[in-house]
């Protein structure tokens, strides 16, 4: 039986990745390098990469270009541009009446709260966790141990909800087998995840793909 749904925030909740191609087409110009204009060009360009990855490696910028880069990503993400997915609060809103809601995220735990709050889904959900300090990051599947240990739930009693690989890969490793993709966030590596896993193209998906686990896929 599914007792608690479990929702990532950035990418599933927050659409920060038409952002992300901003910051990127600003990055390029600021330090020569080429970025895709083109939203779905830009998605293929970016994959399911770290940043790091792309500043190195595909960038090719060294220590001084790395410090320009950073420079505009906190002076951009310090903007908090990004809007909630249209649709999402409606289906946080319809699920919460028959589930525990949880948001678990590496993100600061003040931004979590910040944005709930101003997006008018935090009494939808009954535990919130982030990160207080860079000091305290937890791996996300200790995360949800301690979600686990809060809630007294099991993994089978949980479906949780991302948008890149790494999602699936931290649940997993906290005994989650129950995951959906959410392929409307940012870009994921579907060769990392079991084929036969759920998939929402859009935050109005996700009710039939949790029904497809409850009923044993």
């Amino acid at each position: 039986m599914i007792k608690a749904i479990i929702f990532d925030y950035d990418g599933v909740i927050k659409n920060s990745f038409p952002h992300q191609q901003e910051i990127y087409g600003l990055i390029g110009d600021a330090c020569d390098f080429y970025v895709p204009e083109d939203y779905q060009e830009f998605r293929a360009w970016y994959g399911d990469r770290h940043y790091e990855e792309i500043l190195t490696k595909t960038a090719g910028l060294d220590d001084a270009g790395i410090k320009v880069a950073e420079g505009i990503f906190r002076r951009e993400i310090a903007k908090g541009k990004p809007l909630i997915h249209s649709g999402i609060k409606e289906v946080i809103e319809e699920l919460s009446h028959n589930h525990q809601m949880i948001l678990v995220s590496a993100n600061y735990t003040h931004e979590l709260w910040e944005k709930t709050v101003k997006w008018g889904i935090v009494g939808c959900f009954d535990h919130i966790k982030g990160v207080d300090s860079s000091d305290t990051r937890k791996p996300k599947n200790e995360m949800f141990q301690d979600i686990f240990d809060a809630w007294k739930l099991r993994p089978e009693q949980v479906v949780s909800i991302g948008d890149r690989a790494m999602d699936y890969l931290d649940g997993k490793a906290a005994g989650i087998d129950n995951f959906i993709l959410a392929s409307y966030g940012w870009p994921c590596n579907l060769e990392k995840i079991p084929a036969n896993t759920p998939i929402a193209h859009s935050p109005e998906e996700i009710p039939a793909a949790i029904e497809t686990i409850v009923n044993g896929r």
